[in-house]
């Protein structure tokens, strides 16, 4: 999420000012499917930012990592259990149990929630960002930190699968591609949706693999034949440091960013 990637970037900006060498180019792969929602960041165990590039102190950051674990994993395993009771005497009340005499799961649920109405409550639960604005300002900020310290950025929006765009609505994920747009400029890989229902370019649900890469860094860096995939939008918002392919005789040449200088001219 991108409150993951503004503190690290932030953190190499400070550490390259004093280095000869500094960063140039920054490729961003943002999930649209996540933008906004609640942002695990410095939620849990595997997601603590590092005093390094966060506001808080070693000592607590220490202390989170010790403690984390106990309270959370506790509490987390006594709730599932009550709710596995719950549902036991849901089941037993109702007479649903296996030929062993076993809850079956399944057929406890079986007439309470039908497949139409469980899709429309994913849909609508999908629609719900609350944590939307703060994002947006977040993608500013790492917008505006590439900007002022000279750094190209590169954005892209992930491609979806079939199910995952139905669930989250087409409309939904297009309006807010959109919003993101007029922030920086992004290549689209879901506006055609060229792989959503292809499972040869798939790893799993939500994971594609290394020719839906191949083909999306082909379209992003203008080093392939365009096959119709990965709209730029917002080029119209471009400050002169996003990246997007220029035509040359013969096909497509390395991207530039629109104030770069020529190699051959510097």
């Amino acid at each position: 999420m991108v409150s993951d990637y503004v503190p690290p970037l932030e953190y190499i900006v400070r550490d390259k000012a004093t280095r000869p060498i500094k960063l140039k180019h920054v490729f961003l792969l943002l999930d649209v499917d996540f933008f906004g929602r609640p942002s695990w960041t410095n939620s849990n165990i595997n997601s603590f930012l590092p005093p390094e590039i966060s506001d808080e102190s070693a000592a607590r950051f220490w202390w989170r990592y010790l403690t984390a674990f106990q309270y959370r994993l506790w509490r987390d395993v006594i709730r599932a259990d009550h709710r596995r009771k719950e549902q036991a005497r849901a089941a037993a009340d109702s007479g649903v149990v296996d030929a062993r005499g076993q809850i079956d799961p399944a057929e406890a649920m079986e007439g309470v929630r039908s497949p139409l109405v469980q899709q429309e409550y994913r849909r609508g639960w999908n629609a719900v960002r609350p944590d939307l604005d703060r994002q947006l300002a977040l993608l500013q900020r790492l917008v505006a930190l590439c900007r002022d310290n000279q750094i190209r950025l590169t954005v892209a929006i992930s491609p979806l699968q079939a199910w995952n765009l139905d669930l989250n609505g087409p409309a939904e994920i297009d309006a807010l591609t959109e919003r993101l747009s007029r922030v920086t400029p992004l290549f689209d890989f879901n506006a055609v949706p060229f792989i959503a229902d292809k499972n040869e370019y798939w790893l799993d649900n939500s994971h594609f693999d290394q020719k839906a890469a191949a083909m999306m860094l082909a379209r992003i860096f203008g080093t392939g034949a365009d096959i119709g995939w990965g709209e730029l939008r917002g080029a119209e918002n471009d400050d002169g440091r996003s990246v997007s392919p220029r035509p040359t005789e013969g096909g497509m040449a390395a991207p530039r960013a629109m104030n770069e200088t020529p190699l051959e001219a510097r």
